[in-house]
């Protein structure tokens, strides 16, 4: 008897040649029966031999993939999903020690934040004005900048409580401890910080957690191929080939976040392997619902938010195949997509979002959940930001007698000169001290 419970997938890659396995490196959090096969398409014969019955059929196409139920967590089987989902990780993931964030609430149209980490400076400065015209904000800081190395701002906590004193900024510790040391900060171009959270991390030494960052590649750069394993189905099966063509994250009221990812493939290696693998998952805990954080423009949803959905997609055109084989030989990414929906009691903030469906307003949207201690105070930490999303509709409904407003929403990436941030992106926190996109 073959039994859910001892089924195992393991991922690795990215593979240099499209369809050549690669060695599993990390266990994929499944929460279920991985659907991935090869399968068959199909077409009926059509001659016709006077017996009335079809004469027989033949296999048109036999395409490679399915689906992964995924328990999200911060752990290397999970960043290397997200790797294939958006693109290459850091290339030396930054040992981490603290998280703050900050945002300006002020009366400016635009707040340009920028963190910088060279020989020579170590600081965050901060321009406000018209967007792609802002100038040093005084209110900000020493003439629109605080110096990390200066004694009076050289730990977490008195930067946060500098900051936020400022006028027209908000600013919160995220996670780490107050002592941490200011002078090694994860560096930032550009980041919006109106009505939006730009989140700094700082780097710490021995603390065996790790900064991983994936984004939205965008360009003409095609996603990485994967290898996948899958154990415990009467056989131990290797999938290669794979990209992962879109993904499902989902986390509601009282419950744990829940996810699926979709595979599209191009060769299943039959009797390629005999022994299962020895990898195991870490000790990472789940993404709860109720350790997390989620914000909407300026409107805190933490305490409103019910339910939480995102579809990622990569759209890429299955239908890859050529002659000489029924297998796909190509797989080509196409249109970005990003879209979900959220649930939230109605009140006064909610319902002026309302007006954005129809005035095509724009927001950020930004959320996160986090796990166990790794150290320091340094959590595990899954956090996703969209700089850019529409309000497609709003729909109240009833829940036991509170009412809630349901939102659609999706991200785009604006025309323009001026878009600070990135259309997606998605930090992790791991023990990992490895990139997810070995070259």
């Amino acid at each position: 008897m073959s039994s859910t419970n001892n089924v195992k997938v393991t991922i690795g890659g990215p593979e240099t040649t499209l369809g050549t396995a690669e060695s599993r490196a990390y266990v994929v959090p499944i929460s279920g029966l991985p659907t991935l096969k090869r399968a068959a398409e199909k077409a009926e014969d059509p001659v016709i031999v006077g017996r009335n019955m079809a004469a027989g059929d033949f296999t048109m196409a036999s395409p490679v993939g399915g689906e992964l139920p995924l328990s999200p967590r911060p752990c290397g089987g999970f960043g290397q999903i997200m790797a294939g989902l958006l693109g290459d990780d850091l290339a030396t993931p930054v040992e981490i020690g603290a998280c703050i964030r900050v945002m300006y609430t002020g009366g400016e149209d635009s707040c340009d934040i920028t963190v910088v980490d060279t020989d020579d400076s170590e600081a965050i400065s901060a321009e406000f004005g018209t967007l792609g015209a802002e100038e040093d904000d005084d209110n900000f800081g020493t003439e629109g900048s605080y110096d990390l190395t200066n004694a009076s701002s050289d730990t977490v906590g008195e930067l946060v409580t500098l900051i936020d004193d400022d006028t027209g900024y908000t600013c919160e510790k995220v996670w780490g401890a107050d002592s941490v040391d200011t002078a090694t900060p994860v560096a930032i171009t550009h980041s919006q910080a109106k009505n939006k959270w730009v989140y700094i991390f700082f780097g710490a030494a021995d603390t065996g957690a790790y900064l991983h960052k994936f984004t939205a590649g965008l360009t003409s750069t095609e996603r990485d191929s994967w290898s996948f394993q899958v154990d415990g189905m009467q056989t131990n099966q290797l999938f290669s080939g794979c990209k992962v063509d879109s993904l499902s994250l989902s986390a509601a009221l009282k419950g744990m976040a829940e996810g699926s990812a979709n595979l599209l493939g191009t060769t299943f290696n039959d009797d390629t392997i005999s022994a299962a693998s020895s990898l195991t998952l870490p000790d990472v805990d789940p993404m709860i619902f109720a350790n997390g954080d989620c914000y909407f423009g300026a409107t805190d949803f933490s305490s409103k938010i019910q339910d939480l959905s995102l579809e990622i997609a990569n759209n890429h055109g299955a239908d890859g195949y050529g002659q000489g084989s029924t297998d796909r030989v190509k797989l080509y990414k196409g249109k970005f997509e990003a879209s979900g929906s959220l649930s939230a009691t109605l009140d006064s903030a909610t319902y002026a979002l309302k007006d954005g469906v129809i005035d095509n307003d724009r927001y950020a949207l930004s959320f996160y959940f986090y796990g166990q201690v790794i150290a320091d105070a340094v959590r595990e930490f899954l956090l996703v930001e969209m700089p850019y999303v529409l309000l497609s509709n709003a729909d109240d409904s009833d829940n036991s007698g509170i009412i809630d407003v349901s939102f659609d929403f999706k991200a785009v990436n604006p025309p323009g000169s001026y878009n600070y941030d990135d259309a997606l992106t998605v930090y992790m926190v791991t023990t990992d001290d490895g990139t997810y996109t070995p070259s």
